[in-house]
């Protein structure tokens, strides 16, 4: 008899569909991103290159105020487990300094626990989005949303 395999976390990957984001930049998005998984991190760049939106990615919060400083994101997309600092505490400092404290910030996370989802929105977060979850087409579309917000809200970053 044969054995099924057991069952694993699944990402949702929408490769088949060519389209870009169903939303445009209203200017120039530039996304932030935080991940640690060498797999995420090739889909995450895939699915950007392929809607033309800048990007850069970091797998470490070791040196995230530099890189922020530097690269000047629109929007933040997060991972919560990081080596060196975690997401939530890049969350934490960000919300304390004035260049970043209104910067949108998606958290993309495979933890589920409801205490840290309450501590991301306690500390400004719209969007908590679970990996496994997620379709990088609805991703890129809502990177490009808040991005979009950031851009009416505060115009100068």
């Amino acid at each position: 008899m044969k054995q099924k395999p057991s069952p694993t976390n699944e990402i949702k990957l929408d490769l088949q569909s060519q389209s870009p984001p169903s939303v445009s930049p209203s200017h120039e998005v530039r996304v932030m991103i935080f991940e640690d998984d060498p797999l995420l991190q090739n889909i995450l760049s895939l699915n950007l290159k392929r809607a033309n939106i800048n990007f850069q990615i970091s797998a470490s919060g070791q040196n995230f105020k530099s890189l922020i400083e530097a690269y000047k994101p629109t929007v933040v997309l997060l991972d919560l487990t990081l080596d060196g600092l975690n997401g939530l505490q890049i969350l934490e400092l960000m919300r304390h300094d004035i260049a970043s404290a209104n910067l949108p910030i998606v958290i993309f996370t495979n933890s589920g626990d409801d205490d840290v989802r309450e501590k991301t929105v306690a500390l400004g977060v719209k969007d908590f989005l679970i990996k496994a979850n997620t379709n990088f087409n609805d991703l890129v579309t809502l990177l490009v949303t808040r991005s979009n917000q950031q851009n009416v809200n505060n115009p100068q970053f």
